[in-house]
């Protein structure tokens, strides 16, 4: 799946989560999905409607992405940075500041 450009708008959890996510990707690819909600401060079923909303078929694929993009990212010597995640072209802008 490739997507060019896709602005959401999202509830205002899923943005909150999505937000925390985006800015510590490391924790999201090698976490656990409870341990990833309680950081996020939303249960478990918040994540899992969140990985379809951001074009994932599921949490476990938009997990995968992540650490895919970490572990690409190590082995390119940039370590394990926390750069701006741009998996498989998934750009989001949020609503709010």
């Amino acid at each position: 799946m490739l997507i060019a450009k896709k602005e959401l708008i999202l509830p205002a959890k899923l943005e909150t989560a999505a937000r925390l996510m985006f800015s510590n990707p490391d924790y999201i690819a090698f976490g656990n999905s409870v341990s990833i909600a309680r950081r996020c401060q939303v249960s478990t079923s918040t994540l899992s409607r969140l990985a379809p909303r951001l074009g994932f078929r599921s949490f476990k694929e938009m997990q995968n992405c992540f650490r895919k993009d970490i572990l690409d990212r190590k082995g390119s010597g940039n370590g394990l940075t926390k750069q701006r995640l741009d998996c498989q072209s998934l750009k989001l802008r949020f609503t709010s500041p």
